[in-house]
C-alpha cells in the first residue's frame, strides 16, 4: 500500500506496506536510545491505516487557484492531497466535497505577509462514531458567505455536528490561536474513550490515536497496581482523560492544565460522565505540581518533557510512584537519569500510536526508593 505522497510529505519515515515491519524498525531504535533502561514491552497500533482522529489542512494559492493540503516539516510549501493513509478518512472525504464549495464562492488563501485573503488552515476532528467538528482557522474577521458555504456543506455532509472558526493573522506556524466562535451546531465534540465520555474543544488537546489512548491509560493504571486509598494528580491533564481513568482506582485525584478552555472541557466531563473525585486546577503543572501532596503523579508533558527544576523537585519531594507517559524517548531518557537519583524504573513500554512516522509513546512507573 504505497503513498503517492510519501517523497514529498515526509510525515511517514517508514514504507506503507508493512505495519508490523516498520514498528519493528521504531521500537528497535528507540530502545537503543533508552538504554540503559529495559523496555518491558511494545505494542503495535491496533489500527495502523487512517487512525488519526485530528486532521488539519492548510490552504494556499497556487496560479490563483485555491489549494489545500499539507506542507513538509519546516517548509510554507503546500501540496494537494486526495487521500492520506493515516489520516481518518472521513475528514478527507468531507474536504473532497467543501474545496470546490470555497473555490465557487470566492474565498482566497489569508497570506500573513500582505494581510490579504481570508482562509488560513482548517482543523477536522472525528469521533469514533465518524461524527465531524470542523474550525475555520482565518487570516482576518470577515468571512465571506460563510452560511451559504455552511449550508451546502452540511446537506451534502451531515455527519458534521459543528463548525467553528478562529482568527490567526500572525506571521507564525501556530495553526490556532485566541478564542472560538461557533458559526453552526455544537463548538465541541463528543467522543467515547473507555467506557468514559469526553467533551472536546477545538483548540483542547486529545490523544491523535484514541483507540490507542485507551490502551495506554488502561495498560498505566493497571501497572501502576492502585489500592484505592490513594491521593493523585495529574498533571498536564487537558481535557481530564487520564484524570477520569484513573478516577475509580483512587480516593481522589486533582488535574492540573494550563488551557483554560480544556480546564472547562474537564469539569464538564467529570460532570457528564458522574465522577465525584475528580477536580481541576487551571495553571502550569510546572509551578503547582510539588504544591499538591499526592500518593501518585500522572505526567504526560509536552515533547520537552520535564523542566530541570521541576525533575529535581520530584527527586527531593516527589510522590511514592510517578506514572510517566513520554511523546519523545529522548527527553524520556533524559528525565529518567535524573528521576532515578531516587526512584526506580519498573514496567517501561513502547506504544506504535502513530504507525510508519518516526513518532511513538512510551509509558513507566517510576517508585520511589524507600
Amino acid at each position: 500500500m504505497n503513498c503517492p505522497y510519501f517523497n514529498i510529505c515526509h510525515s511517514c519515515t517508514y514504507d506503507l506496506e508493512d505495519a508490523s515491519s516498520s514498528a519493528l524498525k521504531k521500537f528497535s531504535a528507540t530502545k537503543a536510545i533508552l538504554k540503559p533502561y529495559i523496555v518491558k514491552e511494545t505494542i503495535e497500533n491496533l489500527q495502523p491505516y487512517h487512525y488519526r482522529h485530528k486532521l488539519i489542512y492548510h490552504f494556499a494559492e497556487h496560479k490563483g487557484h485555491l489549494v489545500a493540503g499539507f506542507h513538509p516539516e519546516k517548509s510554507n510549501s503546500v501540496f494537494e492531497v486526495d487521500d492520506c493513509l493515516i489520516q481518518n478518512e472521513t475528514a478527507s472525504n468531507i474536504m473532497k466535497d467543501l474545496l470546490p464549495i470555497l473555490r465557487k464562492y470566492k474565498l482566497k488563501a489569508y497570506n500573513p505577509i500582505s494581510g490579504n485573503g481570508t482562509l488560513r488552515h482548517i482543523l477536522f476532528r472525528i469521533s469514533k462514531d465518524n461524527k465531524a467538528l470542523i474550525c475555520f482557522v482565518l487570516g482576518n474577521k470577515i468571512f465571506y458567505s460563510s452560511q451559504k458555504i455552511i449550508h451546502e456543506i452540511t446537506k451534502l455532509h451531515p455527519e458534521i455536528i459543528g463548525i467553528n472558526s478562529s482568527i490567526n493573522s500572525r506571521d507564525t506556524s501556530v495553526v490556532m490561536e485566541g478564542s472560538i466562535k461557533n458559526l453552526y451546531g455544537r463548538d465541541y465534540l463528543l467522543d467515547n474513550l473507555g467506557e468514559y465520555r469526553f467533551a472536546i474543544s477545538p483548540s483542547s488537546f486529545y490523544q491523535v490515536n484514541p483507540k490507542m489512548a485507551e490502551v495506554i491509560y488502561t495498560t498505566v493504571i493497571n501497572d501502576l497496581a492502585l489500592k484505592g486509598d490513594e491521593k493523585a494528580v495529574d498533571a498536564y491533564c487537558g481535557i481530564g482523560t487520564i484524570t477520569l481513568f484513573a478516577a475509580k482506582n483512587v480516593k481522589e485525584i486533582k488535574g492540573i492544565e494550563v488551557n483554560p478552555n480544556a480546564v472547562k472541557d474537564a469539569i464538564n466531563n467529570a460532570k457528564r460522565n458522574e465522577i465525584n473525585n475528580a477536580s481541576f486546577i487551571y495553571g502550569d503543572a510546572e509551578k503547582l505540581i510539588l504544591k499538591e501532596k499526592a500518593d501518585v503523579l500522572f505526567v504526560d508533558p509536552p515533547r520537552s518533557g520535564l523542566s530541570k527544576q521541576l525533575a529535581l523537585g520530584l527527586v527531593s519531594k516527589g510522590p511514592k510512584k510517578i506514572a510517566y507517559i513520554s511523546c519523545n524517548p529522548k527527553t524520556l531518557k533524559r528525565d529518567l537519569d535524573i528521576l532515578t537519583k531516587t526512584y526506580k524504573v519498573r514496567d517501561l513500554k513502547l506504544y506504535d500510536q502513530f504507525s510508519f512516522t518516526d513518532h511513538l509513546e512510551a509509558s513507566c512507573i517510576l517508585e520511589r526508593i524507600k
